[in-house]
């Protein structure tokens, strides 16, 4: 299934009990890649906000210091990075959603 905002202004919690009433990630495919079922809810870390499920390759891309030897995925131009749109206040014309 594709994510079409199910979530769009919801605070990202990290208690499951706060996550008790959300899709599971895992009922998606990743937004970024969309080749691989999703593992995990991306979240701006600036706002707050849930974004958009993600594989965990694409979670860990924009890890500092990323190494294919550590099996993080490298970054790649086929990546979507549309997602972002999901926390509310992202802006297009200045990235303020941090990864």
């Amino acid at each position: 299934m594709v994510y079409e905002g199910q979530l769009t202004g919801q605070r990202y919690r990290v208690d499951r009990e706060g996550r008790r009433d959300w899709p599971t990630a895992a009922q998606f495919m990743c937004a970024s890649c969309m080749t691989e079922r999703a593992s995990v809810w991306d979240h701006c870390h600036t706002h707050g906000f849930v974004r958009a499920p993600l594989c965990n390759r694409c979670n860990s891309r924009y890890w500092r210091g990323w190494r294919p030897r550590h099996g993080r995925a490298t970054h790649s131009r086929n990546l979507d990075e549309s997602y972002y749109r999901w926390c509310p206040k992202h802006s297009t014309a200045v990235r303020q959603c941090s990864a």
